[in-house]
């Protein structure tokens, strides 16, 4: 935490989101120096983490701030998600000579960082702008097509077929999640 801090601090000095310092933290105190190691409960604070963050920006969203961007913003995350998904499963086919795992590089490039892009719009102080809730919106429509296509993904490696009625239900499960969340998030 200390670390995270402290190169948080030095990318704000630098023009930078304090966020790029932190995942920079755990980088080196992971990937490179091994201190730290992932175990289930690391994974359950971070989880509970995201969730909280994610809460709180959440608050700062309003129904009536999303609505008039939906169409446009579904549209380009759509376009992006697939492009996204068309380069990872292009990396991951060349590289692992696989189409199985090329679907999961492509489905794992696709999911977007939502918390860390709401983030970064909050601490620049461009979440409230038209473009910043164009992005917000962006991500919510991104973060419903990565989850459907993972949910599809794992259907697909279990019961080798994809059940359509089930996804179905999962999309409009998550709709109705993010429009309480939003329009109860907003009031609270």
């Amino acid at each position: 935490l200390f670390l995270a801090k402290l190169l948080g601090e030095v990318t704000e000095r630098l023009g930078l989101s304090s966020l790029l310092g932190e995942i920079l933290a755990g980088i080196i105190l992971g990937s490179l120096l091994h201190i730290i190691n992932p175990s289930q409960t690391l994974e359950e604070i971070a989880m509970l983490g995201i969730v909280v963050l994610m809460f709180i920006l959440g608050t700062s969203v309003k129904l009536e701030d999303i609505k008039p961007n939906i169409y446009s913003a579904s549209f380009l995350a759509i376009a992006g998600g697939l492009l996204s998904f068309i380069g990872g499963f292009i990396v991951g086919l060349l590289i692992f000579n696989s189409v199985m795992i090329a679907v999961f590089v492509g489905i794992v490039i696709l999911s977007t960082s939502t918390p860390s892009t709401l983030r970064i719009l909050a601490e620049s102080g461009e979440f409230n702008t038209r473009h910043g809730k164009m992005i917000v919106t962006m991500d919510l429509a991104d973060t419903v097509l990565a989850i459907l296509a993972f949910a599809a993904f794992l259907t697909f490696v279990n019961f080798n077929s994809i059940i359509v009625n089930d996804l179905t239900k999962l999309f409009f499960a998550m709709i109705g999640f993010i429009i309480l969340i939003i329009t109860i998030g907003s009031k609270v």
